[in-house]
Formats: structure tokens, sequence, C-alpha cells
């Protein structure tokens, strides 16, 4: 068996992260939910921690509406860059799955990624056909 981690590891989480976050941004500001100045620079600090721990960071009220509304904004704009082809996987991703297949090897991954986010980067990307199980932040099998 095989573990890998999606972001960072076979997937460019960079090329989608910021572009959703600014449009994020200016969603919120449609609906005149406040955040810190220098929010970009602020989420580049903390990157890698769970949604709940970045909206805790970059809101200035911790409103359970406005981080739903936040994170909900963020994860559908995610989403939408991976299913409209601004994402990318790693080069030689594919050709280092289907070895790792070829071999014999179980792959799985886990992430602390929200569920339609893993699903829409294994859907667009066709993981399908390496990977053989996915496990998100809830630990349930995607």
């Amino acid at each position: 068996m095989v573990i890998f981690d999606m972001d960072g590891t076979l997937f460019q989480t960079e090329l989608i992260l910021e572009p959703s976050l600014k449009e994020t941004l200016n969603k919120l500001d449609e609906h005149n939910v406040p955040y810190i100045e220098n929010p970009i620079e602020r989420y580049n600090e903390i990157m890698g921690v769970p949604l709940s721990e970045v909206w805790r960071n970059l809101l200035y009220t911790s409103s359970k509406g406005y981080t739903e509304l936040a994170n909900g904004l963020f994860q559908k704009s995610l989403v939408n860059s991976i299913n409209t082809g601004k994402s990318k996987l790693y080069d030689f991703v594919e050709v280092a799955l289907s070895d790792i297949k070829d071999k014999g090897y179980d792959i799985f991954i886990a992430s602390n990624g929200d569920e339609k986010y893993l699903k829409a980067i294994y859907d667009y990307h066709g993981l399908d056909k390496y990977i053989q199980h996915q496990h998100t932040k809830q630990w349930r099998q995607i």
C-alpha cells in the first residue's frame, strides 16, 4: 500500500488557491463580510491548515454564518477552477501512479481537503485509473 497526500504532492494546488481566494474575497465584499487587511499574505503564512482555521484568521468575525459563507464560496471557486481546466497534476504524477499500480501496490489518498474539492480533482484528472481509495478530513471514503 502507498499513501499520498493530494495538495502539494500530486496536485499543483498553488495554481488555483490564490485566484479562488481572490474571487471569494470579492464575493465577501458583495456580502459586506469584513476581513483583515492583506488576507492573501496571511493566507500564505497559514496555508495547509483546515479551512475553519483559515477563516478564523482572515475574517474579523468568527460568526458561523460568515464562516460558512466564506467556506462555501471558496470551495465553489476551487471546484469551478478544477472543472474548467485551470488545475494541473505535477509532471509525471500519472507515470509514477501507473508504475506503482503496475507493481501491484494499492494507492490511497489521505487529505484534509473538502470532499467535493477532492472529488473534483479525482474526477477531472481521471485518477480513478490508479487510486483505489480516497479519504477526506472526515476519514470517509469518497
